[in-house]
């Protein structure tokens, strides 16, 4: 299989100042130091990772990648959604987490 060539992309990053990202939904008080996530805009290259699956960790890249099949198909409606597939994704990604 011939791999993809990558897509350019910006993604929005939050800058590491020591001061955890934030976002209030009113006026914070003045003496609060503000650090709104999503501030430091990068060009980046986003490559297939499908066929590095099995040597990425979510301790080191940050993610992981597994299969997902759903057997779903009733997207236009948005109950059927809620109560179906997000079940299937739940039961998903409850199988391949490690128990807290």
């Amino acid at each position: 299989m011939t791999p993809s060539p990558p897509v350019r992309a910006t993604l929005n990053y939050s800058v590491d100042n020591g001061i955890p990202p934030d976002y209030y939904f009113y006026e914070p008080d003045p003496s609060v130091k503000l650090n709104p996530p999503g501030t430091d805009s990068q060009e980046v290259d986003i490559h297939d990772a499908w066929p590095q699956r099995h040597t990425i960790s979510l301790d080191r890249e940050g993610f992981e990648l597994h299969e997902f099949d759903p057997s779903f198909v009733d997207f236009d409606d948005d109950t059927k959604v809620k109560l179906e597939f997000y079940e299937q994704v739940r039961a998903f990604v409850k199988a391949g987490s490690p128990p807290t």
